[in-house]
């Protein structure tokens, strides 16, 4: 109950430049209309706003022109060599624009400050250890060889189709 809705006044939309717009865009703007800020005033008052970004929202600092400010970097970590480059790339962008980084990027201060609803390894591991669960059914994950040589004892590998007894 304490999230402000979308129209409330602590809330804005962030209207990028654009040559033309798609239908749901048109509409998202034209239902918040009064709260929807432009790059400029963003500039003349940066104290102001704080902003969510997005890795594929990042062009947007080109328009806004930051000078100083700090770039919290809350999502989850690199799983493949793809995803290394883009927070390499994220991670220029900040330097390039004199931001501070924290969180989980090279070269970051803290963190990492992890959002993505998945857990991390090290997390993983001190929550398994301090629940001391009896059984661990991997079962969204791509390391299920992991739980196994971690846990050997206490995991159970799910296998479609495949009934287990639990207990």
């Amino acid at each position: 109950p304490a999230i402000p809705r979308p129209d409330s006044e602590l809330l804005a939309v962030l209207k990028e430049p654009a040559a033309s717009r798609l239908i749901w865009e048109k509409a998202l703007l034209g239902r918040f209309a009064g709260n929807v800020v432009e790059a400029k005033e963003i500039r003349d008052e940066p104290g102001s706003y704080i902003l969510c970004l997005s890795f594929f929202d990042i062009a947007n600092l080109v328009d806004l022109e930051p000078e100083g400010g700090t770039y919290i970097y809350s999502s989850s970590e690199a799983h493949n060599e793809e995803q290394v480059i883009d927070q390499t790339r994220l991670a220029n962008w900040i330097a390039h624009f004199g931001l501070k980084a924290v969180g989980g990027l090279p070269g970051a201060e803290e963190g990492p400050y992890h959002a993505s609803g998945h857990i991390d390894g090290p997390g993983m591991e001190w929550l398994i250890d301090t629940a001391d669960p009896q059984l661990i059914v991997p079962v969204h994950s791509q390391q299920r060889d992991w739980f196994e040589t971690r846990w050997p004892e206490k995991t159970v590998r799910a296998e479609y189709g495949v009934r287990r007894e639990l207990g």
